[in-house]
């Protein structure tokens, strides 16, 4: 085997099985935490549509707990690929939920503007005493 010189071997370190499971863990956590922020979103969507729902006299009217503050998750990275139909659908629901909510809220104004009109200014006086004699 003199003819052909002995193949080189690299100085850099091809990634072994161990490497590459924690590339997979990695990505199945990163994964996961996406999959876990668009649920919260997702419920809380379906929060939002239960409280539209019983502001119009809906079946889950008084059942309905007020939405708290949101905070966005922190550190999660670029969406995964495999998840962006998903994210672009939460938000489409997103920004039908937003238009709900200003339709609600103009409907709201325009009722209490006209219960303001309607309301007497000051309380009519009896105009009979009903009493036996």
């Amino acid at each position: 085997m003199q003819g052909h010189p002995r193949p080189r071997r690299s100085s850099v370190r091809r990634p072994d099985v161990v490497h590459l499971a924690e590339q997979d863990d990695d990505e199945r956590s990163w994964r996961a935490e996406w999959e876990a922020a668009l649920t919260l979103l997702d419920l809380d969507l379906d929060a939002a549509e239960a409280l539209l729902a019983a502001s119009r006299g809906g079946p889950t009217a008084g059942a309905v707990e007020a939405l708290g503050s949101w905070t966005p998750p922190a550190g999660l990275g670029r969406l995964p690929e495999s998840l962006q139909e998903r994210a672009e659908a939460v938000l489409a629901r997103q920004l039908r939920v937003i238009e709900d909510v200003a339709q609600a809220a103009v409907r709201s104004r325009q009722q209490l503007e006209l219960s303001r009109r309607m309301a007497p200014s000051q309380p009519t006086p009896p105009l009979f005493v009903d009493a036996a004699v």
